[in-house]
């Protein structure tokens, strides 16, 4: 997995050989350095630290005030900013909202997404392919982003807070709270909130519900403690095909290149060399099919690994994951007074908790208490981005194994894909080599022109070709064998 950190080595290091000007290193040194360092100060703040101090009047614990008004919006005034401070009001913008309409409030809600765009706006021999990249590489530094900032949340902070009648011992009834579920009430989301319920799902549950048994008009939720775990595992599965393959692949890729990648050797060197690769894919040629066969069965690993993973959510958040985005998509478009936000329902941030003891008289005594999951804010903007990712990726990832599929069964989209990336070969060198070859033969030499230098790649499918096309006429065997029209 230290595949995705080799990225953010090129940044910090300094060379002395300049391949660029200064401003366009501006752009992708400086400014990702800055945004990486911004985001970074941010969540320490943010997810580590106290990132909201809120006063009240009345007697409300400070960490559960402060919880609530920074995982749900908070808001001013707007015509309390054109008043005189210190006189007519206390800060611009802060002032008695019960004496302003609600269209005269200005709700903030980007807070709690500065560090993630942030790291959004921040951007070696290749033996795989870009598609194939984005799932070991880019979905494995987002799940591993996810799960350390879950960690230093519920390890340095208070995954949970929760707020009784004072019968019950605070920690206790948050450690209670936490490893037990916690529960909404179902009939409880789609109502007017500040009238007839406090938050979504928070209600009176009456006592005949008894919230540990599976009762309909109850939500229960258990998945919070084993998010990170969750994505940790999430983050294995996704490297398994790469593991897989850079085994398999054995440095074939590297070993062949000889540093003629960049092509700035003696002409004695470079001739040697060439020489060395043209007698190894002519002596080893239509031998590689096993080898490339073994790549293309990692992609459609990483295809089963994305829809697997999709089901897999879906089963973690009880068949709530696999219309997650589109439930969010329609709750934009819908009406604000009809709609039930699909975030909130699948993660919400307010809860209830039934906390049983036995009473002075020896009687079970019942204590429900309303619990915040700050947790849950981190966790719907990571599941998201994880649904349209995937979606995303599992359609990438379709395509590709299609594409596969032609290229292992029509030699003309070989030549044809050897001649649109390629152009300095000659198109019946191409054909020559295609329709004497195999397809792992194909996947190698395509392989091999990602990394070489074009015109030692040009000169070296010129002699391969030449030589196939020598010994056909002939009729002369190869070393291993004799060539045959793939």
């Amino acid at each position: 997995m230290l595949d995705i950190f080799r990225g953010l080595k090129s940044l910090i290091k300094i060379s002395h050989i300049h391949i660029d000007t200064p401003v366009f290193r501006l752009h992708y040194s400086l400014t990702v350095i800055l945004l990486i360092a911004f985001s970074l100060i941010v969540t320490t703040r943010q997810y580590v630290g106290n990132p909201i101090d809120c006063i009240h009047s009345k007697d409300l614990p400070e960490d559960v005030l402060n919880t609530y008004c920074w995982i749900h919006s908070t808001y001013t005034i707007r015509s309390a900013y054109k008043k005189k401070e210190g006189s007519e009001v206390p800060f611009p913008g802060v002032a008695n909202s019960k004496l302003y309409p609600e269209s005269e409030r200005k709700e903030y809600r980007y807070y709690q997404w500065v560090c993630f765009m942030l790291f959004l706006q921040v951007q070696r021999a290749s033996e795989d392919t870009f598609i194939f990249r984005l799932h070991y590489r880019a979905t494995v530094a987002f799940l591993l982003a996810g799960c350390l900032t879950l960690a230093c949340k519920s390890i340095s902070g208070s995954p949970i807070h929760c707020e009784s009648s004072g019968a019950v011992d605070k920690e206790v009834l948050e450690t209670f709270c936490w490893l037990h579920t916690t529960y909404s009430m179902i009939n409880a989301f789609n109502v007017t909130i500040g009238r007839a319920v406090p938050y979504p799902g928070v209600t009176n549950s009456k006592t005949d519900v008894h919230v540990h048994d599976h009762h309909p008009l109850v939500k229960q939720h258990k998945y919070y403690q084993w998010v990170i775990f969750a994505l940790l595992l999430q983050a294995i599965l996704f490297y398994t095909p790469r593991w897989l393959w850079k085994g398999w692949e054995g440095g074939k890729i590297h070993a062949l290149m000889m540093d003629l990648d960049i092509g700035l050797c003696s002409e004695v060197e470079k001739k040697q060399k060439k020489k060395m690769l043209l007698d190894y894919l002519w002596e080893n040629l239509r031998y590689h099919n096993w080898w490339a066969y073994r790549y293309y069965l990692c992609e459609v690993l990483a295809l089963l690994n994305v829809v697997g993973q999709m089901f897999l959510m879906n089963r973690f958040f009880d068949g709530a994951f696999l219309t997650f985005g589109i439930d969010v998509l329609r709750f934009i478009e819908s009406d604000q007074e009809d709609r039930v936000d699909p975030m909130i329902y699948v993660f919400p941030r307010m809860t209830k908790c039934t906390f049983y003891k036995y009473g002075v008289s020896g009687e079970v005594e019942r204590h429900d208490a309303v619990c915040i999951l700050p947790l849950n804010v981190v966790n719907e903007k990571i599941y998201v981005f994880l649904w349209f990712w995937f979606l995303f990726l599992g359609i990438l990832s379709l395509v590709t194994v299609l594409y596969r599929i032609v290229i292992i069964f029509s030699p003309r989209t070989r030549v044809y894909l050897l001649r649109l990336r390629f152009r300095l070969v000659r198109r019946d060198a191409v054909e020559t080599i295609v329709r004497r070859s195999k397809v792992g033969d194909w996947f190698l030499l395509y392989m091999l022109g990602e990394n070489l230098d074009t015109v030692i790649y040009r000169d070296v499918m010129h002699e391969l070709a030449n030589k196939l096309a020598t010994r056909h006429q002939h009729g002369v065997p190869g070393t291993k064998g004799d060539l045959q029209e793939a």
